[in-house]
């Protein structure tokens, strides 16, 4: 009976989370050595990535000549240095042959084990639901493919962004600026987390004025990375790595596959989807912070606690993930990590929004080639996710109710977690 009230403990608890935490790392990293031992590589587009950053060792600062054998080019300039120093690691050449595979995979382990990491201590500071929510994050085939048997820059895109999430969780706004315009460098889904962040900055850094700042810090991180390309042939550079107009192959479509292809490349579906985009920012900024910009910018005292940090971060990326363009197999780090976290914070509850979260795992994970029904599955929980966030006013700020600012009206998720405690 003691062990299963320890056990209890240390689900529900989370004084007892660094116990958890430290269970879900050691799962972590023998899943990984697991998956590279037993599981065989697949090859889709390191060699390109080689061949890539092989032309830049080369000399080539075109953005235009950059090339490898899926294409050309089309990541900003801290893709360039990250895997010129994987190229350099692993022992490659500019045809992208001779690379050590297995050290490759063995440093992208490493990168899942760091991501995990700092996922945790993100939930540790926002204290969404219950502790076991963490538990959902080690039970994706999709996660741990992306990192270990494919290798693709999503990976560290991914551990960038939540490194800059962290950040500004502890009120580190430079840091996190920092760490934010590196992850975009990388790859440049990482945008999506920019209109939140712009609102927190504005909440929490003096207003208008500490938020250009801090904007002046991403844009100089990527003038400093891109400086190469920017002094040689700015036009290419700006063209390519930043590639908005870039029409996505309807074969590789997880979202959209129960489109034809015709409808799926037409621009009107585009501009829709960028109006839903917005839209939905729109909505979910006056829901959560009202209707007067005057409200948009002010902060409570003290600024706004990482609970509510993390939340409006990972909600502004799902809204720009829902209605994506299209949506590939390895782009499911973009929000798998911060899943737990919105459907724990949502309407539904953690228990109520798992079957949303398993279907999204499901169509990115379990069904290859994509098929129509598979893309309507996560469509459909992408919607159902959405509208439970929508539903639900934004917390106080508060991790625990003892913590709830004086005066302030108790959330749904305050009077949850009152009642446990009684």
């Amino acid at each position: 009976m003691e062990a299963l009230r320890w056990a209890a403990d240390v689900l529900f608890s989370w004084k007892r989370f660094h116990i958890l935490a430290a269970a879900v790392i050691a799962f972590e990293v023998i899943a990984c050595a697991a998956a590279i031992r037993f599981v065989p590589y697949t090859e889709i587009d390191w060699k390109a990535y080689m061949q890539e950053v092989g032309g830049f060792l080369g000399g080539e600062l075109d953005y235009m000549n950059l090339r490898g054998g899926t294409g050309p080019l089309v990541y900003p300039a801290g893709f360039v240095w990250l895997y010129s120093g994987f190229y350099y690691l692993t022992g490659s050449d500019p045809q992208g042959e001779g690379a050590d595979i297995f050290l490759a995979q063995c440093i992208f382990a490493v990168l899942y084990v760091l991501t995990t990491a700092v996922t945790l201590a993100v939930y540790a500071k926002a204290r969404p639901g219950a502790p076991w929510i963490v538990v959902v994050l080690v039970l994706s085939k999709r996660l741990h493919s992306i990192f270990v048997l494919r290798l693709f820059n999503d990976g560290p895109a991914a551990l960038l962004a939540l490194c800059a999430v962290l950040a500004f969780q502890h009120r580190r706004w430079v840091l996190g600026c920092v760490l934010y315009s590196l992850g975009v460098s990388v790859k440049m889904n990482v945008l999506l987390f920019a209109p939140a962040l712009l609102l927190l900055l504005l909440r929490n850094t003096g207003g208008w004025p500490g938020a250009i700042f801090h904007i002046g810090i991403c844009a100089a991180i990527q003038g400093v990375l891109g400086a190469p390309f920017l002094l040689s042939f700015p036009k290419s550079y700006i063209v390519k790595s930043f590639e908005l107009s870039r029409v996505f192959n309807h074969t590789w479509t997880i979202n959209y596959r129960f489109l034809d292809e015709e409808t799926f490349v037409d621009k009107r579906l585009a501009l829709a989807l960028l109006a839903c985009h917005l839209g939905f920012l729109f909505f979910l900024l006056v829901r959560w912070f009202g209707c007067s910009p005057s409200r948009w910018m002010r902060a409570p005292a003290g600024g706004d606690s990482p609970r509510v940090v993390a939340l409006t971060l990972f909600a502004a990326n799902f809204v720009g993930v829902v209605f994506a363009r299209s949506l590939h197999a390895q782009f499911w780090t973009w929000y798998a990590h911060s899943l737990p976290l919105l459907g724990a914070e949502s309407v539904l509850g953690m228990p109520l929004a798992l079957p949303l979260l398993a279907g999204m795992d499901y169509a990115f994970g379990y069904v290859w080639p994509t098929s129509a029904f598979s893309s309507s599955v996560l469509q459909a929980c992408h919607a159902a996710l959405l509208l439970a966030l929508l539903a639900v006013p934004l917390p106080t700020g508060a991790s625990d109710p003892a913590d709830k600012p004086e005066g302030a009206p108790p959330t749904r998720a305050h009077l949850r977690k009152g009642k446990k405690q009684e």
